[in-house]
């Protein structure tokens, strides 16, 4: 079953275009990556639809971690 993640877009992460330097991404996870980008503090969704809203108004930070080779997004709490 995949999943979802929010990662840093992949137009900064790629090709370091600044203007996307805070943009997100939606990535597809497989069953071990999601395990990791949990323990990461990333956060799991069950839907494409259901990631790409997280979106919008998202704030956090990015993780050392990467899929795809682009950094996870960790949102703030509260």
């Amino acid at each position: 079953m995949m999943q979802f993640t929010l990662v840093r877009h992949s137009a900064y992460a790629t090709a370091a275009d600044p203007a996307f330097e805070d943009a997100l991404e939606v990535c597809e996870i497989d069953r071990s990556q999601a395990y990791r980008v949990r323990a990461a503090g990333g956060a799991l969704f069950a839907t494409h639809e259901e990631a790409q809203a997280a979106i919008a108004g998202a704030r956090g930070h990015f993780s050392s971690l990467r899929m795809n080779g682009a950094e996870v997004f960790v949102a703030s709490a509260g």
